[in-house]
């Protein structure tokens, strides 16, 4: 990508003259110039001396700016600049410390597994605090990445390459795209004026790309694994929000909230569960907490003995009371209360389906006003039941329609349909490059014709669809955040004839559709909102709030909407006000299907939980 505008005029670095220092062998070259060893015979050190391409005289004004910008930045995170000038040919020319260690990106590399690569988020955090203080001293660097961030042997973190670093009024009012494609922000790319914001975002990327191992080819985020601490995911997905406006305000704010998390203080960026704050007072509090918990086990033992006692006497009555049965010949009495027993321990421990089928157990067998109390209280939970059974292949990304009777299964370079209601598991494949596919209803996407299957062919692999009346959605993995003024879907026909569906969600990707008699609805990656309107255009529902998340799974539920985010909250909007709001343990909510007043939630982890839509609690 290019630099943008011309930097202003460069300093003069002085008048050409001798360079003292004896060359060596070059480190590497550019299309701007080359940097090379060199040895300081006054000092006796070596350095790393880099000069612009000879003959070149936007080089040399910005080899000259550079050196310029560096030396005025004083932190030991930054490159130090040690001298500037110009060779006999008029060549400008400055002299740099010559590190030894390696850049961030080789280390990211070479770290192939989780628990070393969070060791480097030391660096990212040492990085950050660079620059933060470049931000004080009025300097943007604008090309932040890990082939610019260098590691040293002995723990040494520097922030080189300030080729394109400039004050914050030089960045308001520059034009034309700027960065490292991957790693510059959204407005970087579409070249209008940025702030220091616009480093923040490339920060977060930076420890995306640490936390993940690798980014995606596609620009946005990866996909992180469920062991990477959420902390620090909240942390890159506030540092790389699409829009500015909900980024950090800074990077000393980026910085602070890393710091708290090596320090084992609240992250700002994250939404803590009550059970997450508990194990973080525990592990604050340890040691007070342990000198107390002494002292109430020693209270705790003595009623503990009384207690024994009483239990040991209650399982004595009952064996007695069991051998008692067995020994009149009432073997069915013996089993049933044994049962029974089962029965009313399962509910205790909050088991409600073992707890209902001992129950049954014991009620087969004998009378018994206690099994039937454990039967009524859990007459409302959730039970499972089998709609289909067929065999399935096994599939990188699958997706079930609401009835059960489709199977969306998503390969390397193909998509299969499976009919789980044909004896033989009726499929349809499609070659295709499949990422991940979220299936809504149960039409199939390809017609069968005459004994045929149409074909359909997009663009790009598949990331949503969902289907209403003969009607289907799809969007490209191309469509990220980051992709302004490309935000345009297409809609399928089961006549295969495909058309244009304008998304609404003002420059940022649609994350969630759903579709049914009563119109479109879509969640925004801007945690917006949207419905469709019968005269055309789109009004919006809900804003959620940041804290949230982002919208990914969506539906309709009367005159509510269930929305289910990337944080794993759960929310029943009415009249665009949240009615309920709950949260599951997992990352992501990949669907919510309904049935009746009952929506099955899919999670990442493959997970399902029931949800009671009418006293607003889960099951599973």
């Amino acid at each position: 990508m290019s630099g943008g505008t011309a930097p202003p005029a460069a300093p003069a670095l002085g008048t050409p003259a001798t360079m003292k220092f004896e060359l060596g062998g070059v480190l590497g070259r550019g299309g701007m110039g080359e940097v090379r060893a060199a040895w300081d015979p006054l000092l006796g050190r070596e350095v790393a001396l880099k000069a612009a391409a000879p003959g070149d005289a936007s080089a040399a004004r910005h080899l000259a700016r550079e050196a310029e910008m560096t030396a005025r930045l004083q932190h030991p995170n930054i490159m130090p600049v040690y001298e500037a000038g110009r060779d006999e040919s008029g060549r400008p020319w400055y002299a740099m410390r010559l590190f030894p260690g390696e850049n961030l990106a080789q280390a990211i590399t070479s770290a192939r597994t989780l628990e070393p690569r969070l060791r480097l988020v030391r660096h990212v955090l040492a990085a950050a605090q660079a620059i933060a203080y470049a931000h004080s001293e009025g300097v943007l660097h604008r090309d932040i990445k890990p082939a610019n961030i260098l590691t040293g042997t002995f723990g040494e973190t520097i922030v080189a390459d300030w080729g394109l670093a400039c004050t914050p009024k030089e960045a308001a009012a520059a034009q034309g795209p700027v960065g490292t494609p991957g790693y510059a922000s959204p407005e970087q790319f579409a070249g209008v004026g940025t702030d220091a914001r616009a480093d923040v975002y490339s920060l977060g990327m930076v420890l995306a790309e640490v936390l993940a191992g690798s980014l995606p080819t596609e620009p946005g985020l990866p996909v992180f694994q469920a062991e990477v601490p959420r902390e620090l995911v909240a942390v890159v997905l506030h540092a790389c929000a699409s829009s500015p406006e909900d980024r950090y305000p800074s990077a000393a704010a980026f910085s602070e909230d890393v710091l708290a998390w090596f320090e084992g203080r609240q992250v700002n960026a994250h939404s803590y569960s009550a059970r997450e704050l508990f194990a973080r007072f525990v592990r604050v509090w340890r040691l007070p907490l342990i000198v107390a918990l002494i002292g109430v086990i020693a209270v705790a033992a003595a009623v503990a003995v009384g207690v024994s006692r009483t239990v040991s006497q209650r399982l004595r009555a009952e064996r007695s009371e069991a051998q008692a049965l067995a020994a009149r010949g009432d073997e069915r009495a013996a089993v049933a209360s044994s049962l029974l027993a089962q029965a009313q321990a399962a509910a205790r421990d909050d088991r409600p389906m073992a707890a209902e089928v001992l129950a049954a157990g014991s009620l087969a067998r004998v009378e018994s006003p206690g099994a039937r109390g454990v039967l009524a209280q859990f007459s409302e939970s959730a039970r499972l039941t089998l709609l289909s059974q067929a065999a399935v292949p096994a599939c990188r990304d699958s997706s079930l329609s609401a009835s059960g009777a489709w199977l969306l299964c998503s390969h390397e370079a193909s998509i299969e349909l499976l009919n789980l209601d044909a004896p033989s598991a009726e499929r349809h494949t499609l070659a295709v490059s499949a990422n991940r596919v979220f299936f809504g209803g149960d039409v199939p996407l390809f017609n069968t014709l005459e004994g045929t299957t149409q074909r359909w062919q997009p663009p790009a692999a598949p990331v949503v669809i969902a289907r209403d009346q003969g009607r289907g959605v799809w969007m490209g993995t191309s469509l990220r955040a980051n992709d302004i003024g490309t935000m345009r879907g297409q809609t399928l026909h089961l006549d295969g004839s495909p058309g244009v569906l304008n998304f609404p969600c003002e420059g940022t990707a649609v994350r969630a559709s759903f579709l049914d008699e009563q119109g479109d609805l879509y969640g925004c990656a801007n945690r917006r909102i949207m419905r469709s309107l019968p005269e055309g255009g789109y009004a919006m529902v809900a804003q959620l709030s940041e804290g949230l998340g982002i919208p990914i799974a969506i539906a309709r539920w009367g005159e509510d909407v269930l929305v289910g985010t990337l944080n794993g909250e759960l929310l029943r909007l009415h009249q665009g006000k949240a009615a309920d709001t709950l949260r599951l343990r997992q990352v992501r909510i990949d669907s919510i299907n309904l049935s009746g007043d009952r929506a099955p939630v899919v999670t990442d982890a493959g997970d399902i939980a029931l949800w009671n839509l009418k006293n607003g609690t889960l099951y599973g």
